[in-house]
């Protein structure tokens, strides 16, 4: 089967892309091969290309990571990335127009895929998000132009925004950056998007010209990523004043040495660990559809305006009444779901019955799909409201600024312990840290396996993802569990 589907229509071809097998779109080699072959072998009378998604709710989701995890060495990063930067380039460079039709997700080298086209169009609709997840994610540079198309597009301060914080936009917000060209609503039909598509025939692309001016300082991230951070600043900054051509070498050669680096192997290790979790908790590790969406009571608290769909959605869903709904928690028959850092993050804990987890576990996919992180627990304990006892507990003793220097200096950036009164500077060594460090640790693997004794939790990986949202432990340094096993504890600080 193929990735890509072309038709024509007057002077226009469309390429959707449908990746087979799954459920978002994934641009790899092979549908980089179909896209080559279909540019080199244009017809003369085709004016106008452009790009849309056979899948609801993705428009590219990524490269995929067993693709970025291949890459054992510098020499085979270049190698094997060849023939899809080949292909980005090869569509940046078209004679014609080149226009994207953007309905669904697009993350990383989806969005940059988007940047290799003239023009972009995005439907105001809520599954529509654009998100940098390389260097936040999985701790690389990216490959296919991100770091010099995006400061060159928008300017440094606003690609900084993408690369460096991992900022998602919505469709509204890009086109108020300006990444986004046309904007049309939810509802309308694909007859105004071609009429769009016609008016934007004969329109020649924008020129924007960012300025090289010097960013402002920004804050210090943990020194366990600050090389990487300090590495994409000098490629985003410099952008601007260079060419094309030594830009896109220059961010070759940082991905090359990226990519391959211990830190890009442990971070893409969480990937596959999150994905086991999904699979714990709803019985499935891919993306699914939602089967059925959450309707808040009346009232404008913070839960029920985060679950009220402001924005259409192009997905089929199902409606169920939230009832007992509260500031950080709410029911739905016998699952409960519970918020420990507040709505406005991205955990939420799914507790369900031992007997019935059915109902749950759609929910649990509901909430994936509108940007939460959920885990299925079972039985009457929260275990995110354990550990944050736990975590209370062992750090009780110590005084909060050496603690927030221990946790910053091992690779956490926020803070674990509630304010209490002034903070005074304090200078620790890697001994004091770990003296803090590895008893916190041990009690957040001990605490885990007390829960997944239970039957509280029914897979190791649910606890690593409940550790990496509550407490934000390092993508860097992998995951809890196996950084321990691999003796770090007794190692670093």
């Amino acid at each position: 089967m193929t990735a890509l589907q072309t038709w024509r229509e007057g002077g226009r071809l469309w390429i959707r892309i449908d990746t087979p097998g799954s459920s978002v779109n994934v641009f790899g080699p092979r549908p980089a091969v179909e896209l080559r072959r279909i540019l080199e072998s244009l017809p003369p009378d085709v004016t106008q290309l452009v790009l849309c998604s056979g899948k609801a709710g993705s428009f590219i989701n990524g490269a995929g990571l067993l693709y970025a995890n291949s890459m054992k060495s510098t020499l085979a990063a270049r190698g094997v990335s060849e023939e899809v930067r080949g292909t980005y380039q090869l569509l940046a460079t078209l004679p014609i127009q080149t226009v994207s039709v953007i309905e669904g997700n697009c993350y990383g080298c989806g969005l940059e895929l988007a940047l290799c086209c003239d023009l972009r169009v995005a439907r105001e609709v809520y599954e529509a998000h654009f998100k940098m997840t390389e260097l936040v994610d999985y701790r690389f540079v990216p490959l296919f132009g991100g770091t010099w198309r995006l400061p060159r597009r928008l300017g440094v301060p606003l690609a900084r925004r993408l690369l460096l914080d991992g900022e998602i936009w919505s469709a509204s917000r890009a086109r108020r950056a300006g990444l986004v060209d046309v904007l049309l609503p939810a509802q309308a039909s694909e007859a105004r998007l071609r009429r769009t598509l016609d008016a934007l025939a004969n329109r020649p692309p924008p020129v924007r010209r960012a300025r090289a001016t010097a960013p402002p300082p920004r804050p210090p991230v943990p020194p366990s990523r600050a090389p990487l951070w300090a590495l994409t600043e000098r490629l985003i900054s410099t952008a601007p004043r260079r060419t094309p051509s030594v830009a896109a070498a220059a961010e070759l050669k940082a991905f090359s040495r990226t990519v391959t680096s211990p830190e890009a192997k442990a971070a893409m290790r969480f990937f596959f660990l999150r994905h086991m979790a999904h699979a714990a908790s709803w019985g499935a590790s891919e993306r699914r559809l939602p089967t059925l969406g959450l309707r808040p009571p009346g009232g404008s608290g913070p839960v029920a305006r985060m679950l009220r769909q402001r924005r259409p959605s192009r997905t089929p869903e199902v409606t169920l009444a939230v009832r007992a709904m509260s500031a950080r928690s709410a029911r739905v028959g016998e699952t409960h779901l519970l918020w420990p850092l507040g709505v406005g993050r991205r955990l939420c804990e799914v507790r369900v019955p031992h007997a019935d987890p059915g109902e749950g576990r759609e929910i649990a996919r509901y909430l994936d799909w509108i940007g939460f992180e959920p885990v299925l627990t079972r039985g009457a304990h929260s275990a995110s409201q354990r550990l944050l006892q736990v975590t209370r507990t062992t750090l009780k003793g110590f005084g909060r600024r050496e603690v927030e220097v221990a946790l910053w200096r091992f690779g956490f950036d926020r803070s674990l312990v509630p304010p209490r009164r002034r903070l005074t500077p304090v200078r620790t060594s890697a001994c004091e840290d770990l003296r803090i460090v590895r008893p916190l640790l041990l009690a957040w693997r001990d605490t885990l396996e007390r829960l997944l004794s239970r039957g509280v939790l029914v897979h190791p990986s649910q606890g690593e993802v409940l550790v990496h949202e509550l407490f934000g432990f390092p993508l860097e340094r992998g995951s809890l569990l196996w950084w321990l096993e691999r003796g770090g504890a007794e190692a670093s600080g």
